[in-house]
């Protein structure tokens, strides 16, 4: 099977502005999502998409392939799914079929090559659809409430389950958004996440995802205790 990696990578950031060019450890974001696809023995083939030069410069100089998108899927409002098809038909173009496709953010430095090939193990049955990266929730997922203004009801109105202590909900997992790994086919209908549905597991701090200042510090923080490769 043709497995490619895909991390997305535009220029524009509101949040931390430039965030994928953004150093942890020493090394921008989006080097880090390459040299763990360039690493993972299970991928074949480790694609770049961008809409931003200096971006796609940094890209081939880590060793990916780049691909430059289009506009219409380089703003802010431009979803994901798009841009893993518009790199699937570029590669279909060079005469390159990806049978499985691999989704690494830039926004999670933590995650390990060999976690990359756990998650795409999962799929050398005939069954499994996706495979994601979960890790263990924090909170009781009853105390989720619904605010509109200063009122508020709980989310959650008919818990199938109900817990008095942390150690009652260890089988409740989150997903963290550290890879997701889908047949193209599923892709192709839109889709990233679907079952039959496997996960791997990863630790808190593993799992740290960047969207703010305040997580790019603590990541920093974390990165000599956290990082094996």
């Amino acid at each position: 099977m043709g497995v490619v990696a895909v991390i997305p990578a535009r220029g524009g950031s509101k949040g931390i502005p430039r965030k994928n060019l953004r150093l942890v450890a020493g090394k921008p974001l989006v080097v880090h999502a390459i040299e763990v696809g360039l690493a993972a023995v299970r991928v074949d083939k480790v694609i770049l998409s961008t809409d931003d030069e200096e971006i796609a410069s940094v890209g081939r100089q880590a060793g990916a392939e780049v691909i430059m998108r289009p506009s219409e899927l380089a703003d802010d409002a431009a979803p994901t799914m798009p841009v893993l098809n518009h790199a699937m038909d570029v590669l279909a173009e060079q005469g390159w079929k990806a049978d499985i496709l691999v989704l690494l953010e830039p926004t999670s430095p933590f995650r390990t090559a060999a976690i990359v090939d756990e998650c795409i193990s999962k799929l050398d049955d005939t069954i499994t659809a996706s495979a994601i990266t979960v890790t263990q929730i924090e909170r009781n997922p009853y105390n989720i409430f619904l605010v509109d203004g200063d009122s508020a009801k709980r989310y959650i109105q008919e818990p199938n389950e109900s817990f008095s202590r942390r150690q009652q909900f260890t089988h409740l997992k989150r997903l963290n958004g550290c890879v997701y790994v889908a047949r193209s086919e599923l892709v192709r209908t839109g889709k990233l996440v679907s079952e039959p549905l496997r996960v791997v597991e990863m630790s808190a701090e593993a799992s740290i995802n960047i969207d703010t200042p305040l997580d790019l510090q603590v990541a920093e923080l974390l990165a000599p205790t956290v990082m094996v490769h």
